[in-house]
């Protein structure tokens, strides 16, 4: 009866949720801040947490980050056989500086090769790498791979327009447990599937506090199918969305609203279902100095679409570096049990002298820098000695 059941449970997998293409593209959740904001994320901008839900979103990063994650992001309960999914992700984001940027490490694998007009397309913007994984040991594991690259494109509308645009390249395995019960599927299936997708994304910054943005989600439609010659594609999302911020809002500081609207495509031209869309709404809210940060969320959809969600942060300051952890918890409403995700990031503040493209400017802004790091460092000395003394 155990394999039975394992053998069914993994056919529904195989043909309805277990391939990314349903389970990465239905934003089960990824990571903790946006997961606190029920998946809201799109219009949020400069941070590691940007990379899965809008690839414009690290165009304006100031920061290096590493960012982890750890969480059961399905509800699925405990499988008839008593296995469970769990899910492990991280990314790690770098800006473009005035002496690290893509054009070294291109030209650095490729002996020299350059890439045209390398100051327009390696300055003002970032890249990154993300890994997503999902395992059940006893039925398939589930990788990701993304590398992002997004850009900042302020006055090339028109000017005065602030403008980013980014796009990922995601690598998508799925590698099924040889000792899984296949049970009575038409086909012996492939034993694992190796497909690829493209994400495409753009914020448009109304003011230094509204934001609108647009995603194109699955452009190649990747195949996801276990059998050769099938087809299996997942299809291309739109979102649509954006962000107020505030910085006093009734009795919340520094308040980030925002919203999402997401349609999601049809799977081929023979499926006649009704359209199926989800509306997302959440909040954000930073306290003493931003050290604390209290969410909320709601997302309304079909049945299976449908959760409220509350996340917390909280940050440890490290001089240029802080460390945050975060926190998210989700109540899916029509689907038994609970979500939870936790998360660790590492984040460097850069001085502001690695972004002027000009090398006398940069140089003393450089000197200025040391000058200043100097000066805290002696009060800090002398506050110690004072201390000591007192003592």
């Amino acid at each position: 009866m155990k394999n039975l059941c394992k053998g069914i449970a993994l056919a529904v997998l195989l043909t309805a949720v277990a391939v990314p293409g349903s389970a990465y593209f239905e934003d089960i959740g990824r990571d903790a801040r946006a997961r606190g904001m029920a998946n809201a994320m799109i219009g949020i901008f400069g941070n590691v947490n940007s990379v899965q839900y809008n690839p414009a979103g690290t165009a304006r990063s100031t920061s290096l980050e590493l960012n982890l994650q750890w969480g059961k992001p399905l509800t699925m309960g405990d499988l008839n056989d008593g296995s469970s999914f769990d899910a492990m992700n991280g990314t790690f984001l770098m800006p473009f500086t005035n002496d690290v940027n893509l054009s070294w490490l291109i030209r650095w694998l490729f002996m020299g090769l350059t890439l045209g007009n390398e100051e327009f397309m390696f300055k003002d913007g970032a890249m990154a790498l993300a890994f997503d994984m999902r395992d059940n040991a006893q039925l398939v594991k589930e990788t990701m791979i993304t590398l992002n690259y997004a850009k900042v494109l302020d006055d090339v509308l028109f000017k005065g327009a602030k403008l980013a645009a980014g796009f990922n390249i995601d690598m998508y395995s799925l590698a099924f447990t040889k000792t899984a019960d296949w049970g009575t599927l038409p086909d012996n299936p492939n034993d694992s599937v190796f497909t690829i997708g493209i994400d495409l994304g753009v914020i448009y910054n109304f003011s230094e506090n509204i934001r609108l943005a647009v995603v194109f989600e699955n452009l190649l439609k990747p195949n996801f199918s276990v059998f050769d010659g099938g087809e299996d594609y997942s299809p291309t999302n739109v979102k649509l969305g954006g962000s107020i911020f505030f910085p006093k809002l009734i009795f919340f500081e520094n308040m980030t609203v925002t919203f999402n609207y997401v349609t999601y495509g049809k799977y081929d031209s023979s499926d006649n279902t009704a359209t199926k869309a989800s509306y997302h709404f959440g909040f954000e809210s930073w306290w003493f100095d931003n050290i604390f940060a209290f969410r909320g969320g709601l997302q309304l959809g079909d049945e299976d679409m449908s959760e409220l969600s509350l996340g917390i942060s909280a940050v440890l300051p490290m001089g240029e570096h802080l460390v945050s952890f975060d926190y998210a918890f989700t109540l899916p409403f029509g689907v038994e049990g609970t979500r939870h995700l936790l998360a660790l990031t590492w984040k460097w503040d850069l001085p502001k002298y690695v972004f002027e493209y000009d090398p006398k400017k940069a140089a003393e802004m450089k000197r200025l820098h040391e000058l200043e790091q100097q000066r805290l460092a002696d009060e800090e000395n002398k506050k110690n000695q004072t201390t000591a003394t007192n003592k």
